[in-house]
């Protein structure tokens, strides 16, 4: 890929059940002056996919289970939280002293409380991630090709901690209309070396550079357009960045 620009979407309102997320990015996108142009992609925070979808969970509707109360004194999580959690997961850790869930997401993810966050959610309410962010990708990325007669990409982004560094990062947990995966296995560096294990997660280097615009407070910026000309036309979702179990590195005790 070539030089990017980054253009934050200005003024997007607070999304709801319902709400027709490619009508109200592609207006905001015409009032700022900056339509989608070939070689554009849209990333985009998988919360006002997921609250357009609804998947926003008020917490005194949730019953924990006996499970979800010792796990929550455990990490000092409330524990209806904790079960949300649990039903959202395949595999839980606890670590105490961090106060965090390792999950094992039933979409193929590893990361902390399985993705379901309260912040930006409203007081007493979680965000869940969208039940299939790739097919959500799909979806806006087709109509928002259609209704802007340009062909746009969609990448749905979360942000994850990482095993051997501090800070958090933007992913994409969903994805549509380009290669996520940049394989150089068997290529030539400079002094004609052979290549052996070189895959670019181009995807998750697109959203954290998003990130970067979207901020993680108040800042209201959950949607930015990537602007450039190089990424590579696929239909393979996000599949390819997830592990299979028998690579992952987080392989926790039975």
């Amino acid at each position: 890929m070539s030089a990017i620009t980054l253009l934050p979407i200005q003024g997007l309102p607070e999304i709801s059940f319902g709400d027709d997320l490619a009508a109200v990015l592609l207006q905001k996108l015409e009032d700022q002056g900056t339509p989608p142009r070939p070689g554009d992609i849209l990333v985009i925070a998988h919360k006002i996919v997921s609250k357009a979808e609804g998947r926003v969970v008020a917490l005194e509707d949730i019953s924990p289970s006996p499970e979800a109360l010792a796990l929550g004194e455990k990490t000092g999580k409330p524990p209806a939280l904790v079960q949300l959690v649990l039903e959202e997961s395949e595999r839980v850790v606890p670590f105490p002293k961090q106060r965090v869930l390792m999950a094992r997401h039933r979409l193929g993810w590893t990361c902390a409380n399985a993705g379901v966050d309260q912040s930006n959610a409203g007081d007493g309410k979680a965000v869940l991630l969208p039940t299939d962010p790739d097919r959500s990708a799909k979806q806006l990325s087709q109509e928002l090709s259609r209704r802007a007669g340009v062909s746009l990409p969609v990448l749905i982004s979360d942000t994850h901690g990482r095993p051997l560094r501090a800070g958090i990062v933007g992913v994409a947990v969903g994805a549509w209309g380009l290669e996520v995966l940049t394989n150089y296995v068997g290529q030539k560096d400079r002094f004609g070396h052979t290549l052996s294990v070189s895959r670019e997660a181009v995807a998750d280097e697109l959203c954290a550079a998003a990130s970067l615009c979207m901020g993680q407070g108040d800042e209201s910026t959950p949607a930015v357009l990537v602007c450039g000309d190089g990424y590579v036309p696929a239909s393979a979702g996000s599949a390819p960045l997830k592990r299979p179990p028998e690579q992952e590195l987080f392989q926790p005790a039975p």
